[in-house]
């Protein structure tokens, strides 16, 4: 499935996604019924004779995929398929893909730029940079222990705090912990989720900045001693107000470290 799709103009939808069947010189009563069952599946039944210019671009989405479909492959690549669509029509045609690819048990492989996509549609995602595999695991272990900076920027907002181990413990101006790795120099790497506010006794952190996001509220915090600055997501309603002095403790068990490249 090309990320122009790639559709043929003078053809019918129905013509469309028999093209593949038809190539393969499977009679015309089997292919047009196959391709009827394939616009059924794609919520279509009813456009078969409308053209491509005749249709919206979500509407030929669909089209494009149910002629993937009908070749029945035995890997379907999408290109980017979704990147011209507003973001309702891309969760539209995400949760049409993930149906039919479970129904089909097809082996798909989706390219894309769009992180949320790559962790909300994937069984194991492969992170390129530069024509490299930087990274081949699970959503949840790509997004949880990155390999390198570089896979964790990618996948998120990240706070980056230095620090040294020195005898399995980390040493840093924000957090000392008990840890595994050898000696040396280290950035511990935490997500935003890792911040808990108001846990502990001490008021160590400034409210720099609140920016309404409708759920919740991004914040902006700096470290009043060390002016080391972080971000997290304060649910709403929130009680707080910039200029606040807040107490925060970062949770250690979601922390990575990656060690300093000298």
């Amino acid at each position: 499935m090309f990320q122009d799709l790639r559709l043929f103009p003078h053809l019918t939808a129905l013509e469309n996604i028999a093209f593949p069947l038809k190539m393969q010189g499977v009679k015309r009563s089997i292919y047009e019924q196959k391709a009827l069952e394939l616009l059924e599946k794609v919520q279509l039944l009813g456009l078969e004779k409308r053209k491509p210019h005749e249709m919206s671009g979500g509407q030929i989405q669909r089209i494009a995929l149910a002629r993937a479909l009908a070749a029945e492959p035995k890997v379907l690549l999408l290109d980017e398929p979704f990147s011209s669509l507003d973001e309702n029509l891309r969760q539209d045609m995400r949760n049409l893909v993930l149906k039919l690819q479970r129904e089909y048990k097809i082996t798909t492989i989706l390219v894309t730029h769009d992180r949320q996509e790559a962790l909300s549609m994937s069984d194991k995602i492969a992170l390129m940079m530069e024509g490299s595999i930087l990274q081949y695991d699970t959503p949840e272990r790509v997004f949880e222990y990155p390999v390198s900076r570089e896979v964790a920027d990618f996948f998120g907002e990240a706070i980056y705090v230095d620090g040294v181990v020195k005898e399995n413990t980390f040493y840093s101006d924000l957090a000392s912990f008990t840890v595994t790795s050898p000696n040396g120099s280290y950035h511990a790497m935490f997500r935003p989720s890792a911040v808990q506010l108001g846990k502990g006794s001490a008021k160590n952190f400034e409210i720099c900045a609140l920016s309404y996001q409708g759920e919740y509220y991004n914040a902006v915090l700096k470290h009043i001693e060390t002016g080391i600055s972080m971000t997290t997501k304060i649910p709403v309603p929130c009680n707080f107000s910039v200029g606040d002095l807040i107490a925060v403790t970062l949770d250690e068990s979601k922390t990575v470290l990656f060690p300093k490249v000298s």
